[in-house]
């Protein structure tokens, strides 16, 4: 399995993505995604 550091620091970025783009938006573009 990974080693704890990196988990952490994935879901870091993925969080400082989310609120950098806005989590609504961040949501409509998923749900655009998987509607495709």
């Amino acid at each position: 399995s990974l080693p704890v550091p990196v988990v952490i620091g994935c879901i870091f970025v993925v969080c400082v993505l989310v609120f950098r783009r806005g989590i609504v938006g961040e949501l409509l573009h998923w749900l655009k995604s998987r509607a495709k």
